[in-house]
């Protein structure tokens, strides 16, 4: 399985990505209109491919770390694509973050994004496995 993004696909795979984001509209009622073929070439969008499949996809923006979108085609839903694909995302928007702290202070929505999939990555660590003392956001009030 690979990642790529939709304005460097073929042809064929953007057939199957319009495909796949009107599966997700018709599964989530998510009512919108279809979207030409060459709208996909603008926005955002990392697609799951195997093979000549298109097998899933994930559209958000991830310098803001906004998750807009993620679908798995329903024949590929047990194959970690949605992790390899949300790890995609949260690299890129690691890497925006890194680029940001290198020139100056830090500020904006990217870093409540960062720390709820585990805020600075260690090395080694999982970067869905969140470190203790991020969760505080989940507990409630005594």
């Amino acid at each position: 399985m690979e990642i790529v993004y939709a304005h460097v696909l073929r042809d064929d795979l953007l057939d199957q990505l319009v495909e796949a984001w009107r599966e997700y509209k018709r599964e989530t009622g998510f009512r919108t209109p279809d979207i030409p073929k060459e709208r996909f070439k603008g926005i955002p969008i990392a697609v799951a491919i195997s093979g000549n499949k298109v097998i899933g996809f994930i559209e958000g923006h991830p310098k803001a770390g906004v998750v807009n979108k993620l679908y798995i085609r329903a024949g590929n839903r047990k194959q970690g694509v949605g992790t390899a694909l949300m790890r995609n995302f949260a690299q890129q928007a690691m890497a925006h973050h890194q680029q940001i702290k290198a020139t100056g202070p830090f500020s904006g929505p990217g870093l409540t994004f960062l720390k709820k999939i585990g805020g600075q990555r260690k090395q080694g660590q999982n970067m869905f496995e969140l470190p203790a003392n991020s969760i505080k956001w989940r507990r409630k009030p005594k």
